[in-house]
């Protein structure tokens, strides 16, 4: 990802259930084309995501997730970190 083109986007819905959107625009492997991926947590692993995040990082939830996995949100880590804590998600990719 480049500088300044992604990163991720909360939505904490009121069922307790949230959101994470990471977009980049113009990514040259898909031709200059733009790419969102999108991750949804029910409400008891989206608790157990900031849970997890609450051991080495404070703030907003939105701060934890900056702190732990970079203002461009690296992906890999992120997908690494909900494995390790039995974490799931539903998770969906658009390119243009």
């Amino acid at each position: 990802m480049r500088e300044g083109t992604s990163g991720p986007m909360l939505t904490e819905n009121s069922d307790g259930s949230i959101t994470i959107v990471v977009v980049d625009y113009g990514v040259g492997f898909f031709g200059g084309g733009d790419w969102e991926s999108t991750y949804r947590f029910d409400k008891k692993n989206a608790e157990q995501l900031f849970s997890a995040l609450e051991e080495k990082y404070g703030g907003t939830h939105k701060e934890m997730l900056v702190a732990a996995f970079g203002e461009t949100f690296k992906i890999p880590e992120f997908e690494m970190f909900c494995k390790e804590h039995g974490i799931e998600y539903s998770h969906t990719t658009w390119t243009s």
